[in-house]
């Protein structure tokens, strides 16, 4: 009996390494500067955009955010990113993350609000899925 089902195991076990994937060239790496400029993928929705992961401190430190959001930074006086995103209210939050995901698109442009006859497309048009993937491969996230 130990035998039979020793034998089904070693059959059933799929291979641990796909045969597809190889390492990536070191030349080829996706180094800082070369995700800055962006990086092209398809979105669950099925569109294809241009993306670069949002220089979040930068954004904060300049005061380049929502302004009810940044209101909130000025009067807690937030020094730290965790301190201040911890603070914020859950409807806050779903804002900052559209934020978040509107910065990362370099094309096509993404708005936190509806501008008529631009190039823009408004965040709340994007898929779920679609603000769910960019967060997931950009590893963008409320927690520091």
């Amino acid at each position: 009996m130990a035998d039979e089902i020793e034998q089904e195991t070693d059959e059933a076990a799929p291979d641990a390494t796909p045969a597809a994937l190889t390492p990536t060239p070191a030349a080829e790496w996706p180094s800082k500067d070369k995700l800055a400029a962006g990086i092209v993928v398809e979105m669950p929705s099925g569109g294809v955009a241009r993306l670069s992961r949002p220089p979040l401190q930068y954004y904060i430190a300049t005061g380049n955010m929502p302004p009810r959001l940044w209101k909130k930074v000025e009067k807690q006086g937030a020094e730290i990113f965790d301190d201040l995103v911890n603070n914020f209210s859950n409807e806050e939050r779903k804002l900052f993350i559209d934020w978040m995901i509107s910065c990362a698109f370099v094309d096509p442009k993404v708005s936190m609000a509806r501008k008529a006859g631009t190039d823009f497309t408004y965040i709340g048009d994007l898929d779920d899925h679609d603000k769910e993937e960019v967060m997931r491969l950009l590893g963008l996230s409320l927690a520091g």
